[in-house]
């Protein structure tokens, strides 16, 4: 995470472990617990009130995302127009609404 302060490593314990963003999702929403998610997650949840955003001035460290294709000598425009895209989505913060809250939530 980075804070105010620059970089902090804090080592997480607990026995929920998925690599389902459904799951994930629905252990927020069981109150499980916090956890660090993109806020297209979670949909209306944060505008309704039903959970409310922590540590708001600490984000997570950037990380790539990589878009892997075929090249050859003559890229289709609905690739390039996919991968423009793509950059275009991933490029915003994906950890903050369009009104600018974070997404840390609990």
């Amino acid at each position: 995470m980075i804070g105010p302060k620059g970089e902090i490593r804090v080592q997480v314990t607990g026995n929920f472990q998925t690599n389902s963003s459904i799951a994930l999702r629905e252990a927020i929403l069981a109150g499980m617990g916090i956890a660090l998610v993109p806020v297209r997650l979670l949909g209306n949840h944060m505008t309704d009130g039903h959970l409310k955003s922590v540590l708001p001035d600490y984000q997570p460290a950037p990380f790539p995302i990589h878009a892997v294709y075929r090249r050859s000598r003559f890229q289709p425009a609905k690739v390039k127009a996919f991968i423009d895209s793509l950059a275009d989505e991933f490029h915003r913060c994906p950890w903050v609404s369009d009104d600018g809250q974070p997404s840390l939530h609990g």
